[in-house]
């Protein structure tokens, strides 16, 4: 089979292949490949993929970009969650990297500030 056929076939049967890899499975030059692509009327670059939708963690809501967050207001809502103290019930936001490290360390309540974790430590 000659070398023109065998590029032909790589790129009706793998559309998605860079002109790179051809070259590299065909064992020609990368020129030499886009040359024939060229002539015969064929796509010298793959298509571009499709970009892919992501679901925000916090919203659920379907969006399209490369951020992990639609917005910048879901993204501070995921950082510092609102917690309820476990003494004097009041709500306040933590870093959720700060809580998470303390339930890992063994934490099984979570405080407002010191005060009210030394007044919990004091009735128990």
């Amino acid at each position: 089979m000659k070398l023109t056929t065998k590029v032909i076939k790589y790129r009706t049967r793998n559309p998605l292949m860079s002109t790179h890899q051809i070259s590299r499975e065909t064992g020609v030059s990368y020129s030499w490949v886009h040359a024939i692509l060229k002539k015969a009327n064929l796509s010298t670059n793959p298509p571009k993929r499709n970009k892919s939708s992501r679901i925000c963690p916090e919203c659920n809501e379907l969006f399209t970009s490369r951020r992990k967050f639609c917005s910048s207001e879901c993204k501070y809502n995921y950082q510092r969650p609102v917690f309820e103290c476990h003494y004097c019930h009041s709500k306040f936001r933590r870093l959720r990297k700060d809580v998470v490290r303390s339930i890992k360390k063994g934490s099984k309540h979570i405080f407002c500030d010191i005060k009210c974790w030394n007044r919990y430590r004091r009735v128990e």
